[in-house]
């Protein structure tokens, strides 16, 4: 639960309303508070509610972006870039290979089967 000691407590929302209601009435009539009234609101305290004023206004959450599909050029722009990551990699696979045959050769030279 909140702190209610600076806020006066309403049993219900409609009282709460009421009140906040000749707040705003008498503010206007007398100018005081500036224009802070517009940004009163009615909002609960565990099973009792306050009048307040939010210091910030109320803006309502960004919907969150919609996913937009890829142009033509994007997709054509990544496949070639896994094609050139493949690229790569056999050869990178391919020298590995070749170093590998190369070895198993000298060996055998080694030991005389290969002349």
């Amino acid at each position: 639960m909140a702190n209610c000691k600076d806020h006066h407590e309403y049993a219900t929302r409609e009282e709460a309303e009421q009140e906040m209601a000749r707040l705003i009435r008498r503010a206007k009539r007398t100018g005081e508070g500036g224009t802070s009234w517009k940004r009163l609101n009615v909002f609960p305290c565990g099973n009792h509610y306050h009048v307040g004023r939010a210091n910030q206004p109320h803006r309502p959450p960004k919907p969150a972006p919609t996913e937009k599909l890829p142009s033509m050029g994007d997709l054509l722009r990544q496949i070639r870039h896994v094609d050139e990551q493949y690229d790569r990699m056999t050869d990178y696979f391919h020298r590995k290979r070749a170093a590998l045959i190369g070895k198993i050769i000298e060996a055998e030279r080694t030991r005389g089967d290969i002349e």
